[in-house]
């Protein structure tokens, strides 16, 4: 699955889990609502660090938590070529 699609789901799971909105992780986040639902919506292809820095922090957790996840083991990613 492409890189952009796990980051997609795992911040659905999140949103869910906590019953926040798109623009309510903007507002803890800092990141424009804009960036939120590229990233919900995949069309952002290249996701920053310090935005899943960011977006890790807003859920109370590290980034390393955030991705600790087999759907981001590099086997079970693809990748575009930029």
């Amino acid at each position: 699955m492409e890189l952009n699609k796990v980051i997609a789901e795992k911040l659905n799971f999140y949103l869910n889990k906590f019953d926040w909105s798109s623009y309510k992780l903007s507002r803890k986040t800092g990141l424009t609502p804009n960036t939120i639902q590229g990233m919900l919506s995949c069309r952002n292809q290249d996701i920053k660090l310090s935005s899943i820095i960011l977006i890790a922090n807003a859920f109370g957790m590290t980034a390393s938590e955030f991705l600790n996840d087999d759907k981001f083991k590099f086997e079970n990613l693809t990748f575009k070529k930029f």
